[in-house]
């Protein structure tokens, strides 16, 4: 066959055979290209063209192109009879389309108005094709934004750091799977097949603590946090993950690796504690690739752990030796020396370590000997349990594969953590990865302040989700999350969360006056057609809008997920919507009812992109404004018998009673709007926060 013009977009070569009945050509092309090519208009000519074109109507086909799905038209007749193909990318127009086809789902008034005037058959989506033609993403790797590639072409694998299931998930947390939940929903909306990993370690330390403390066993301890997370993961709109494995179901994984890791010389046993350890003086260039961190920077940060572990280590003796005779403690004190903080670490480190059987300080454990009343597996080296970091690096290796495009998690977990799963894995392997890692991109999201102090337990101001969504709704809480990047820190503040909540309702709010206005644009097509052609210029503008609006969105999550310039990329567009509806320009506008369904098609997209929901508007609404009752410390009849109150002074025309009842609600953040509708509306806003 020969090249045609757009197979060049393409990137192949069509070759064909003539079907003498359909005209229509068989490709047959190599790497799974099956693209629909049609003859030219050269009469007999066996020779076929791909062309990539917008059509009018797209039809989905079996066809691939480096292993993604094509979407393609019909042949058109005519002397040049050719069709367009292009990545079928599913999303919510669409999936919303074929479901009323099928017959198994009714359109609702906006997306019908919205497929029937506005669209006419044209597809709203090639816009968020930018999201695999321009994604960058920053790889702390390298410290800069590189242009993403997956290794297998159509497919991303990607692993993010879990939770240890001891307590409540907090608001870092939150921070942190809502970022990757954004990744995950882009990397799915610019049409990959993505394996989501994101692990459970459910045995540790903190895990057998709280299950001594309460009795219980350690995975009654574990199931029940684990539910807990689940629970507030939905509740905060975040997609399942295609995995998530739990630590102690890929216990013969970690042994398996680390008996790797020992025979190349990488760990070693150390007989008198029953433990095995990592040597991180046999990899040169560990703790490089993450942190850039060097040896003597190694050593220093022993010294830190050394004075932590030396310091529990004289609590726990002063502690023992007391409960045998009080004098006792002061000999314990004398057995264990802290070091101080001007010590130079090498020295005072190596002798802690020493203590628990390392050869040096900054060693960290592979497998862990059991203590009495612990949970214990099997392995060469005697009962025990693996250490936190092996966990990692073996089930992303057994599940996903020697090489994956994407691991994540938080900044604080850069070193050791990470560093210490890049040493894993090479010495696992044996392979040479000096300038890159088992990982192509590393991507990690910011610490989480309140008020602008780091968030911990030690300062008391630690908040976990469910304390959180007692006050605020959680698309409240979601949005606060995506309007700042996500590698930045996130100062978290109350004044912060209302103005997020307060932002939430008048998108909700908007999105639902739309949907109920479109109701009524079915009585008013056929007057509009008539006087303006719904079909011509008005129709290709309104079109062009809705694109406008998606191409801002695609390209701003294009750049390494900048959702705050996404979140301003829907700004204008949301009051555009409020002008139509409610000014008298507005109303007045012939085109009133094409643009808004244009405008609400393309925020539905993006905000589907960004993980808010927008299946049922009111409902959130009516949510909303029952939270903010609550944060207001009332209910609806409260509330009913106060505005009662208020339109009694108005009858009376006692002014300054209604406006000081007015102003009271307004600082308590309900704000009541006159003349909506016969009885008073109000909406929840921004409350008058204490100094």
């Amino acid at each position: 066959g020969r090249k045609g013009v757009s197979a060049r977009t393409l990137g192949c070569i069509c070759f064909a055979s003539m079907d003498p009945l359909s005209r229509a050509c068989v490709t047959m092309a190599p790497l799974r290209m099956r693209v629909g090519c049609f003859p030219t208009s050269k009469r007999g000519s066996n020779e076929a063209v791909c062309r990539w074109t917008r059509p009018r109507t797209w039809w989905t086909t079996s066809s691939h192109v480096g292993g993604r799905a094509l979407e393609c038209t019909p042949p058109r007749v005519g002397p040049r009879m050719r069709t367009a193909c292009r990545p079928f990318t599913a999303n919510a127009w669409t999936s919303r389309v074929e479901r009323e086809k099928d017959g198994t789902n009714e359109l609702d008034p906006a997306t019908k108005y919205a497929r029937d005037h506005v669209l006419d058959g044209k597809d709203p989506t090639p816009a968020w094709n930018v999201l695999q033609e321009q994604l960058h993403l920053y790889n702390s790797l390298g410290r800069t934004k590189e242009k993403f590639h997956p290794i297998a072409p159509g497919k991303v694998t990607m692993y993010v750091c879990g939770v240890t299931v001891y307590d409540h998930a907090h608001v870092g947390h939150a921070r942190a799977y809502v970022a990757f939940d954004v990744l995950y929903r882009v990397l799915k909306k610019a049409g990959y097949e993505v394996q989501y990993c994101r692990n459970v370690t459910d045995i540790d330390d903190k895990i057998i603590n709280r299950a001594q403390e309460r009795d219980l066993t350690t995975e009654q301890v574990a199931e029940t946090y684990f539910r807990s997370f689940q629970n507030d993961m939905e509740r905060l709109h975040c997609l399942p993950p295609t995995m998530e494995p739990r630590a102690t179901q890929h216990i013969r994984e970690a042994v398996d690796m680390i008996e790797r890791i020992v025979e190349r010389g990488h760990g070693y046993f150390a007989e008198d504690k029953g433990d095995v350890y990592f040597a991180v003086r046999t990899l040169p260039e560990y703790g490089r690739k993450l942190a850039m961190r060097e040896p003597e920077d190694n050593k220093a940060g022993a010294g830190q752990r050394a004075r932590e572990k030396a310091e529990e280590m004289m609590a726990h003796a002063k502690e023992s030796a007391a409960a045998v005779s009080p004098e006792g403690t002061e000999a314990a004190a004398g057995m264990i020396a802290v070091p101080s903080e001007g010590s130079s670490g090498l020295i005072t480190a190596s002798q802690v370590g020493m203590s628990f059987g390392k050869r040096d300080a900054a060693d960290f454990a592979l497998w862990k000997a059991s203590k009495p009343g612990e949970p214990w597996w099997d392995s060469p080296w005697g009962r025990g349990r693996p250490g936190w970091h092996i966990e990692c690096s073996s089930m992303v290796q057994s599940l996903l594969g020697q090489r994956i495009d994407i691991h994540g998690g938080g900044v604080d977990l850069m070193f050791p953590h990470h560093e210490n799963e890049i040493a894993q894995c090479e010495a696992s392997c044996g392979c040479d990865t000096t300038h890159r890692s088992f990982s192509n991109f590393w991507m990690h999201n910011g610490f989480v302040n309140v008020d602008s102090e780091k968030m911990s337990k030690s300062l008391g101001n630690f908040f976990t989700i469910k304390e959180v969504l007692q006050s605020y709704h959680s698309l409240a809480l979601r949005w606060f999350l995506i309007g700042t990047h996500y590698r930045s820190a996130i100062n978290y503040t109350q004044r912060a969360l209302e103005e997020s909540s307060e932002r939430a309702y008048y998108l909700y709010q908007t999105i639902a006056d739309v949907r109920k206005e479109l109701t009524k644009a079915p009585e008013a097509s056929n007057s509009f057609a008539s006087d303006n052609g719904i079909g011509g210029k008005a129709q290709e503008q309104a079109l062009q809008e809705g694109k406008t609006i998606s191409q801002a969105v695609a390209h701003a999550l294009a750049d390494d997920l900048n959702t705050p310039l996404a979140i301003g990329a829907i700004s204008q567009p949301l009051k555009v919507l409020n002008d139509l509806l409610h000014t008298r320009k507005g109303r007045k506008a012939k085109d009133r009812f094409v643009r808004m369904s244009s405008i609400l098609t393309a925020l539905e997209s993006s905000l589907d992109c960004l993980g808010m929901p927008v299946d049922n508007p009111d409902s959130i609404l009516s949510e909303m404004r029952s939270l903010a009752l609550a944060r207001a410390g009332m209910n609806e009849e409260e509330l009913k018998k106060v505005l009662g109150q208020r339109i009694e002074a108005r009858k009376n025309k006692n002014f300054e009673l209604s406006d000081g009842i007015r102003n009271n609600l307004a600082a308590h953040g309900i704000m009541l709007m006159d003349g909506v509708a016969d009885e008073p509306q109000w909406k929840p806003a921004m409350r008058e926060l204490g100094s």
